[in-house]
């Protein structure tokens, strides 16, 4: 087979739309999964402690590894019915540290605080209903690749196309 001058669009193409896709597909559904949280209603929950956890996401949602997540235990009540949480945002943790450890500073234990509980599933909640600026830098990215990989395979094509046809 002959070497086509392409081969390179050919394998960064392939490679970033193999990678981009799929992980785009995952940062949609977990910004999907945290966007209604903001139309929740709220009840008063105490928090029990608070810390800085390292590993898989604090919404545990599909195994997604990220560096550091909140830990922040909660009780909350909904109709005369006592639940815990520790979910401070649904989506996918940070990569730093330090941000993370700001967010754990603003719930003390003992500190009482509003609750966003699914009115539909009462023991779903979180203290903090928006949406996380890493939600959108994961869609963000992970689109940029998969279009990036799109376009490397169209120039891939064009040279391909003037090898074989000139």
């Amino acid at each position: 087979m002959e070497y086509s001058k392409g081969r390179n669009w050919l394998i960064t193409g392939c490679i970033l739309a193999i990678a981009g896709v799929p992980v785009f597909g995952l940062a949609a559904y977990e910004y999907l999964n945290a966007s209604p949280a903001m139309g929740w209603p709220t009840t008063i929950g105490m928090i029990e402690y608070s810390r800085v956890g390292s590993g898989v996401d604090a919404s545990g949602r599909l195994g997604i590894s990220s560096s550091y997540f909140p830990e922040v235990g909660y009780r909350y009540e909904v109709d005369g019915v006592s639940y815990s949480g520790n979910n401070v945002y649904l989506g996918i943790g940070s990569p730093f540290k330090k941000e993370t450890a700001a967010v754990v500073a603003k719930y003390r234990p003992g500190q009482q605080t509003k609750v966003y509980y699914d009115p539909l599933q009462p023991d779903t909640a979180v203290l903090d209903p928006k949406v996380q600026g890493q939600n959108f830098v994961a869609l963000y990215l992970s689109a940029l690749a998969s279009g990036m990989g799109v376009l490397c395979l169209s120039v891939f094509r064009t040279i391909r196309r003037k090898e074989l046809w000139g």
